[in-house]
C-alpha cells in the first residue's frame, strides 16, 4: 500500500500493545516508512527483547534499501536518456552565466583608466580589496584576479585542457578565434584617448598577447575576454554609453569561458556550448522582434511606421553625406514604397528566430537572415553591427560545415528543441542573458541634430565633426544632448519617438513656427545639471589636451583602426586641428522631411564653454553656460542640406539680345 498523503511505500506491522508498555499502538497499523518508522525503529533498538519489534526493524531496513535502489535505478534510467542529459548540461552551462557575467562585466573604476597600465592597476586594486576583506571580515570578489582560481585548478589536473579536448575542435577554434580577432582589432587600434591623454599601449599589447595565446590554449580565452571588455569600456568614460554594439559577442566569449572551466565534466560537449551560444543570440533577436510586434495598439508599428524616414535622418547625421540632397530625397521616396514590407521582414526575422530549433535547415537560414538584417541596417542607416555579423556568420559556418554532425544531434529529441525555445523566452527573467528589450520606436519626419561649433584663436568659427572626439565619437554622434538646456525637445536621436500621438502630430508640421509651438506644448525638458557639468569637463579636457599636442596624437591608429559602429561622412565639417580651440558651442538643428524636400528649420543654442589656452586671453569666457528656455535661435543651421549640395544655377544666355559692342 501507499501513504494517502505523500504516496510513499508503507510497511504493515503487527504489534502487541503489551510489548511496548506505555507506547500504545493498535494491534494492526499502517505506518509511513519514513519519519514514524524511524522513530519506532530507534525505539526498537532499546527493545531488542521484543521479537515482533525486532522483525519490524528488519522489515523497515529492507524496505529502505529497496526504495533507495529504486530511486538510483530511476535516476540512471532518466540520465541514460539523451535529452535529459543534454538539458542538464546546457542548464549548468547557461546557469553559470548568472555568476560569470557580473564578474566579467564589472565596471572598472574611472580612476583606473587614468593610469598608464590598466591591467596592473586592476591587480593592485584586487589585492587591496582582498586585504580589506581580511581585515573587515567582509567578502570581496576580485575583478581581475578571479580568473586565476579556475585556471590554476585546471593546471593542477593531470589532463590539461587543450583545443583537442573538445569535439569538433577545429571548427570550434575558428569560431572563437574569429570573435577574438574582432575584439583584438577593436581593442588594440582605437584612437588615442585625448581626454585621458593616455594610449594604454601596454594594455593593447597584453590584449594581443592573450589573443595569440588563445589559439594555443582555450584557457587564455577568459583572460582575453576580460581584457577586451575592459578596453571597450574605456569609450564609456566619462560619458556613459550603452554596450549594445558588442554585448552579445562578448556574451558568447563569456559563455565559452564557462564551458572551458567546466570541461572537467566529461559529459560536457561542444554541442552544448553551441546550443547555448545560439540561445544567447536568439534572446536578443527574439525580444527585439517582440518589442516591435507589441509596439502600439494592434501591431501599429508594422503598418504605420515609416522606416524610410530613418534613412533621411541618418543622412542628416552624416551617413552617405557625399550624396546630394536631391538624390537622398529620391532614394527615400523609393524606400517609402517598401516601408511595410521591410518592417514585416524585420519582425519576421527577429521574432521568428525561435524557429532555429525546428529543423537544422532553419537554423542555417535564420543565422543567414540575421547577418543579412544587420547588413540592411548598415545600408540604410550607416549603423554597422560588424561584430554581430561576424558572430552570426561563424556560427552559420559551424552548423553548416565545421560542426554540422554535432548540431544535428540537437534535433534527435523534441524535449531539447522545446527547451531551447524556453531558454530564449525566459532569458531576461532569470538573468543568465541580458538581451536588449524595448528595441522599438517611431521613425518621424522631424529630426533634431546636435551640432558642435568651435572657435579658434584667430576668431574663426568651425563646424566640428563628432568623429573628431574618437574614441568617444560613438557617444557624441548618437548623443541626445537635450540635458544641456531647459529648452524642450521633441524627438530623440535619429528623429525617433516613443509616443504615438506625438508621432502623428509631427506629420502635421508645416513650418518652423509650428514646430516651436508643438515644442512648447508637447516637448520634454530633461535638463540635468550634473551631466551638463560632466560634459563641460569632458570637452574642455579633450580640447585642452588637443591644443597642447597641436592636434591628435598617434593619428596612424585611425588608419589601421576598427570599422566605426556609426559610419559617417560629414563632408560639411571644416575643422581639422588647423589652430587651437578656445571656445565651444552646442546648437540643436531642426530638420523636416516632407517627401519633396529636406528643410532646415534653424538652430537653437543650448550650451557653450571656453577652453583655456596658454598665451590667449578670452575676452568673454564662459564655463558650462546652459541656455534656459527660450534659448537663442538663428534661422539657418550648418551649411548642408539644400544650398550646400545643390549646384548654383547657370545663367542661360538670351539669344534674342545682340552681343554688346566691343568698342564701347
Amino acid at each position: 500500500m501507499t501513504c494517502q498523503s505523500c504516496g510513499s511505500v508503507l510497511v504493515a506491522i503487527s504489534v502487541d500493545a503489551s510489548e511496548i508498555g506505555a507506547h500504545r499502538v493498535a494491534g494492526l497499523r499502517w505506518l509511513h516508512c519514513g519519519t514514524e518508522l524511524r522513530k519506532l525503529a530507534r525505539l526498537g533498538r532499546s527493545m531488542e527483547a521484543f521479537p515482533k519489534l525486532q522483525r519490524f526493524r528488519n522489515a523497515y531496513a529492507g524496505a529502505e534499501a529497496r526504495a533507495a535502489h529504486v530511486a538510483r535505478s530511476l535516476v540512471r534510467k532518466l540520465w541514460s536518456r539523451g535529452d535529459i542529459e543534454f538539458i542538464a548540461y546546457v542548464s549548468l552551462l547557461v546557469g553559470s552565466m548568472i555568476i560569470l557575467r557580473p564578474l566579467f562585466s564589472y565596471w572598472v573604476p574611472r580612476a583606473t583608466y587614468g593610469r598608464s597600465f590598466i591591467a596592473w592597476q586592476m591587480v593592485l586594486d584586487d589585492w587591496g580589496a582582498i586585504r580589506r576583506a581580511t581585515r573587515t571580515l567582509r567578502p570581496a570578489a576580485p575583478a581581475f584576479l578571479f580568473l586565476l582560481f579556475p585556471t590554476l585548478l585546471h593546471l593542477l589536473r593531470r589532463e590539461r585542457v587543450t583545443w583537442e579536448h573538445f569535439e569538433g575542435y577545429r571548427g570550434l577554434r575558428w569560431v572563437i578565434m574569429a570573435i577574438i580577432a574582432c575584439f583584438a582589432w577593436a581593442g588594440a587600434t582605437f584612437d588615442y584617448n585625448m581626454y585621458l591623454d593616455q594610449g594604454h599601449f601596454l594594455d593593447r599589447a597584453l590584449l594581443l598577447i592573450f589573443g595569440v595565446l588563445s589559439w594555443r590554449s582555450p584557457l587564455f580565452v577568459p583572460f582575453f575576454t576580460k581584457m577586451a571588455i575592459v578596453m571597450m569600456r574605456e569609450w564609456s568614460f566619462p560619458l556613459f554609453h550603452d554596450d549594445f554594439d558588442w554585448r552579445a559577442a562578448t556574451g558568447v566569449l563569456v559563455l565559452f569561458s564557462g564551458f572551458v572551466w567546466l570541461s572537467f565534466l566529461r559529459g560536457l560537449r561542444t554541442v552544448h556550448f553551441v546550443f547555448g551560444a545560439i540561445c544567447l543570440l536568439g534572446s536578443y533577436y527574439y525580444y527585439a522582434g517582440k518589442a516591435k510586434l507589441m509596439f502600439g495598439t494592434d501591431q501599429a508599428w508594422l503598418w504605420e511606421n515609416e522606416l524610410s524616414n530613418l534613412f533621411v535622418n541618418s543622412w542628416v547625421h552624416g551617413w552617405v553625406g557625399f550624396l546630394p540632397q536631391d538624390a537622398v530625397v529620391r532614394i527615400a521616396n523609393v524606400l517609402h514604397w517598401f516601408d511595410v514590407p521591410f518592417q514585416l521582414l524585420t519582425v519576421f526575422i527577429e521574432f521568428g528566430f525561435l524557429l532555429v530549433f525546428v529543423h537544422p535547415l532553419l537554423t542555417r537560414v535564420w543565422l543567414f537572415l540575421a547577418a543579412a538584417l544587420h547588413s540592411g541596417i548598415f545600408l540604410m542607416t550607416g549603423i554597422l553591427f560588424w561584430k554581430w555579423i561576424v558572430t552570426d556568420a561563424m556560427l552559420l559556418w559551424f552548423v553548416s560545415n565545421g560542426g554540422r554532425k554535432l548540431w544535428d544531434e540537437v534535433f534527435r529529441y523534441k524535449a531539447v528543441q522545446v527547451f531551447g525555445v524556453l531558454v530564449i523566452m525566459m532569458s531576461p527573467h532569470w538573468g543568465y542573458f541580458r538581451p536588449q528589450i524595448g528595441v522599438a520606436w517611431w521613425d518621424t519626419p522631424y529630426n533634431e541634430t546636435y551640432n558642435i561649433y568651435v572657435t579658434g584663436v584667430s576668431g574663426k568659427q568651425y563646424l566640428m565633426a563628432a568623429k573628431q572626439f574618437a574614441p568617444l565619437d560613438t557617444r557624441v554622434t548618437q548623443e541626445n544632448m537635450h540635458y544641456l538646456s531647459t529648452e524642450p525637445y521633441l524627438t530623440g536621436v535619429y528623429g525617433t519617438s516613443y509616443n504615438y500621438r506625438l508621432y502623428k502630430e509631427l506629420y502635421k508640421l508645416r513650418s518652423a513656427d509650428d514646430a516651436a509651438k508643438l515644442r512648447r506644448t508637447r516637448g520634454r525638458n530633461r535638463y540635468k545639471e550634473t551631466t551638463t557639468v560632466e560634459f563641460g569637463k569632458f570637452v574642455r579636457q579633450f580640447l585642452h589636451n588637443t591644443n597642447k599636442a597641436e592636434g591628435k596624437k598617434h593619428q596612424w591608429l585611425g588608419w589601421i583602426g576598427k570599422p566605426e559602429h556609426l559610419m559617417t561622412w560629414p563632408v560639411w565639417t571644416d575643422y581639422d586641428y588647423q589652430e587651437p580651440v578656445v571656445h565651444l558651442e552646442v546648437w540643436r538643428e531642426a530638420t523636416f522631411f516632407d517627401r519633396n524636400d529636406i528643410q532646415s528649420w534653424g538652430e537653437t543654442k543650448l550650451f557653450e564653454t571656453s577652453i583655456e589656452h596658454p598665451g590667449y586671453k578670452n575676452p568673454n569666457p564662459k564655463i558650462d553656460a546652459s541656455f534656459q528656455a527660450p534659448a537663442p535661435t538663428r534661422p539657418t543651421g550648418r551649411v548642408l542640406l539644400r544650398d550646400w549640395f545643390r549646384p548654383a544655377p547657370v545663367p542661360t544666355p538670351n539669344l534674342d539680345e545682340s552681343p554688346p559692342d566691343e568698342a564701347h
